[in-house]
């Protein structure tokens, strides 16, 4: 679709919990961008307002109040939430009836300047904030059980418990170089001490195991279900779009505390690497990455795959920056 409003804005509003006679008072502007791939907001695990039903005990202002990586409600920089504005109208949430409303001004104003950069056309892979934002409101409040479910189905299969076959030493030495570290960290730090399982020969394993997935301590499972269970919906969303995008809840797990808030360079005199966002990226994409060093980028392909991870990596990670900022 084409452009079709001039100015972007942002506008103070109250938090969707309250009365908002603001807002409804107000002109809005539909979303441009369905919730569908037809038009029709038709697509797989699309819900609309009348179909959505909480899936938590938790309430709205539990889910949507931003929390901080000890499970605390972060103390916010105003009363005020935030709304986008084009032309002065207040634009919706792709599922409708809905504003789109931010709990920081940051946010509001990154994701403004998302719709802002929008010429001629309306692109809407160029905008991974806002829909990552649009999905925390019309999905992940009313879903987080299931997305909670859906996040530990990958601990499962985990993409970094998998190792290649002893003589692919190259690969076996590129995985424990991205994958022993995180795996460490993540013991220490929310898992309760206790370490993943790891199989080697991995393409063997993988099928063999594929349907019973890896034997993770029951305990491990727990500790990593309380991690998610304990995050506000922004969070959770971040979560699962990097669980998603990675194959791996462990990587995730790593961005989400804090293993990779580094700059990529080692610290002086520190034997500890501080791990940054090329890290985690790279930590989703070990094979890909050991196979067109192997074999050679496939124009098209594998770049596409590359930048695509890059993005949605690095948006879930800004956004769970600037909740926490």
């Amino acid at each position: 679709r084409k452009r079709f409003y001039k100015a972007v804005d942002i506008q103070p509003l109250p938090p969707p919990w309250e009365e908002d006679s603001e807002s409804a008072s107000s002109k809005v502007v539909e979303s441009p961008i369905s919730g569908g791939v037809d038009g029709t907001q038709s697509a797989t695990g699309v819900l609309h307002p009348s179909q959505q039903k909480q899936s938590s005990s938790l309430s709205s202002q539990q889910l949507l109040t931003p929390r901080n990586r000890n499970h605390q409600p972060q103390t916010p920089e105003s009363d005020s939430w935030y709304g986008i504005t084009l032309d002065g109208k207040l634009l919706q949430t792709p599922a409708g009836n809905r504003t789109l409303k931010l709990p920081s001004s940051i946010l509001a104003t990154a994701i403004a300047i998302e719709w802002d950069m929008q010429h001629p056309l309306l692109v809407p892979a160029n905008m991974p904030l806002t829909t990552l934002a649009c999905t925390t409101l019309d999905q992940t409040q009313f879903q987080h059980t299931a997305v909670v479910e859906e996040c530990l189905r990958y601990l499962r299969n985990d993409t970094t418990c998998y190792r290649g076959e002893a003589e692919d030493r190259v690969l076996v030495r590129k995985q424990a170089k991205s994958w022993d570290g995180l795996h460490t960290y993540l013991s220490q730090n929310c898992l309760e001490g206790l370490a993943p399982v790891v199989e080697t020969d991995g393409v063997i394993a993988l099928q063999q195991g594929a349907e019973a997935g890896l034997g993770h301590d029951p305990k491990l499972v727990e500790a990593a279900e309380g991690v998610l269970r304990g995050l506000d919906a922004w969070s959770l969303t971040a979560t699962r779009a990097i669980t998603v995008e990675a194959k791996s809840l462990m990587v995730a797990l790593g961005v989400l505390q804090g293993y990779y808030d580094g700059d990529g360079n080692s610290t002086g005199g520190s034997t500890r690497s501080r791990k940054g966002l090329k890290d985690a990226v790279m930590a989703a994409r070990v094979e890909e990455e050991f196979q067109i060093e192997s074999w050679g980028l496939v124009e098209g392909g594998h770049d596409y795959d590359r930048l695509n991870c890059s993005i949605g990596i690095a948006s879930a990670k800004v956004m769970l920056h600037m909740l926490r900022s």
